[in-house]
């Protein structure tokens, strides 16, 4: 069994000289050990009163670790968690359970080699600017659900420490959840499965709901061609009117829009083949990747562009960007939106007060592709959702509930006396 001893750093044993000169010791009783501010002088250590009550020590790899504790209680239940620990083959030093966070943080940001760059650029970004300032010299085995709850609320308050500079600003419901659910709580996650603390405190912690919408911003078909013609109007090319209808029937980002290649079309199929995306690096430069949900996907060409799309792809090789350039470089999507999309929107007259953006487009297709019979599996495939209830949590509503279909069907079928199925 392993080694672990308490100490009370306040009380000592005293001695007595008896009548035939001999000296014995003696210890206080258990009465004055409880009544600790009567304990008589003689009892009282040098320490008495001062720190920590009960000190916790143990040996690890021949050294002498120690821990104190206000409560004889709290230290027993320690030491018997550390011999536990060390039985089991689950003891972490205490320089691993009490590290602090920054510390753990870099350990982990490190660890993660298996994820795009752009989403190690986000966690890394998350971590300076929300996570470090409030959490990074804490130790690890100190964070707590409540406290950890307090400062969620901080996040949607705009309360919270940001990136050393005073105050943040409140935060979306979908933001927090990234950054406290996936950021935070990865490296307790990480912590956890190495051994170093015991339970994820972030588990069990909640994030505020977000405002249910009942609309979602799209445009009109008439708005649409709008936006589409002064954006061509602008800019003085043809494939900026097509970029904006392929991004309002076909629901594809921006990103994957951009980074379509001549072999990716299959006009006789009126079909897109979405085999990758811009994304960034670790540094914010630009680089292709595959989509948001790591594999290709096919989805639909409105039969509407396929001649422009085509004029697009005239005396092009395979692997020439389908929107490109003048120089037959790739269009870069901050600058599109800056020289192009914007101005195109305040051209049309669409109000900023509408939330109308590029990546919101997806939005307008997804409206039009239910208005023409769309189910929520094609809408899945369309838009690159990992799974179907993802679409379903934003775009249920728009779908016709089919009730008054259904309770005639129910009539029908019991007018004409058919057995139950099975």
């Amino acid at each position: 069994m392993a080694k672990t001893w308490i100490t009370d750093r306040w009380v000592k044993s005293a001695y007595a000289c008896l009548p035939d000169g001999n000296t014995i010791r003696i210890e206080p009783t258990s009465e004055e050990r409880r009544h600790i501010k009567r304990l008589p002088e003689h009892f009282r250590t040098e320490k008495y009163g001062i720190g920590k009550r009960w000190l916790l020590q143990w040996r690890e790899n021949g050294r002498i670790r120690s821990r104190s504790f206000d409560n004889r209680h709290d230290a027993e239940a320690e030491a018997a968690a550390i011999e536990d620990a060390i039985r089991t083959s689950r003891y972490a030093s205490p320089t691993l359970t009490r590290q602090p966070y920054g510390k753990l943080a870099k350990t982990w940001l490190a660890s993660k080699q298996d994820i795009k760059q752009s989403t190690l650029r986000r966690y890394s970004n998350e971590m300076r600017s929300y996570v470090l300032p409030r959490w990074g010299n804490t130790p690890i085995d100190e964070i707590s659900r409540p406290a950890i709850q307090a400062w969620i609320a901080d996040l949607a308050a705009g309360t919270h420490p940001y990136e050393g500079r005073g105050e943040g600003k409140p935060l979306a419901p979908r933001t927090i959840s990234h950054v406290a659910k996936k950021t935070f709580a990865g490296a307790l996650r990480y912590a956890t499965q190495e051994g170093w603390l015991p339970v994820n405190p972030a588990t069990r912690t909640t994030i505020p709901k977000p405002a249910y919408v009942e609309t979602l911003p799209v445009l009109s078909y008439a708005e649409v061609e709008a936006v589409a013609a002064h954006a061509a109007a602008i800019s003085g090319h043809r494939r900026d009117h097509t970029l904006i209808h392929l991004l309002a029937s076909s629901g594809i980002r921006i990103g994957e829009a951009l980074a379509l290649q001549c072999g990716d079309i299959d006009l006789q199929k009126r079909r897109l083949h979405v085999r990758r995306t811009w994304t960034v690096d670790i540094d914010g430069g630009a680089i292709t990747g595959s989509p948001k949900t790591g594999k290709p996907r096919t989805t639909l060409l409105p039969g509407f562009l396929a001649p422009a799309i085509a004029e697009l792809m005239a005396n092009q090789p395979a692997t020439a960007w389908l929107f490109r350039a003048d120089n037959d470089n790739a269009i870069n999507s901050k600058n599109w939106a800056h020289r192009v999309w914007r101005p195109a929107l305040r051209a049309a007259g669409i109000d900023k007060s509408r939330g109308i953006t590029i990546h919101k487009l997806r939005h307008t297709a997804a409206s039009h592709a239910i208005a023409a019979g769309a189910d929520i599996k094609v809408l899945q495939l369309m838009l690159g959702h990992a799974n179907a209830s993802e679409t379903l949590d934003i775009y249920g509503h728009w779908l016709p509930d089919r009730l008054d279909e259904i309770s005639a069907k129910i009539d029908e079928h019991r007018q004409a006396g058919e057995p139950r199925p099975g």
